[in-house]
């Protein structure tokens, strides 16, 4: 089950106006914290599982965050951005 990184209720510093409740929801990503996770066959089954067949790397979800603290995303209200490289894509298969 993904981690949900609440962002609720938090103004945008490009917006400051503007109050948004969205949330990303990352997927594997490799860090320092779990690499022995990583190394081990545990976390080989959960790279192999992941459509995109790797761990995502931390820069990666920043995008996201962007996206969300931008003036694109002035719209954009109650949505939790799922950053999973497909992963809940699969759990109905």
């Amino acid at each position: 089950m993904p981690f949900l990184w609440p962002i609720d209720r938090t103004p945008s510093s490009s917006r400051p106006e503007v109050i948004s409740s969205n949330a990303l929801a990352p997927g594997f990503f490799a860090t320092d914290t779990n690499a022995q996770l990583i190394a081990s066959p545990r976390g080989e089954e959960q790279r192999v599982r992941c459509p995109a067949k790797r761990w995502a790397d931390p820069t990666e979800i920043a995008g996201a965050a962007l996206f969300l603290d931008s003036p694109a995303a002035s719209y954009v209200n109650g949505h939790t951005l799922t950053v999973d490289g497909g992963v809940s894509a699969t759990y109905l298969a």
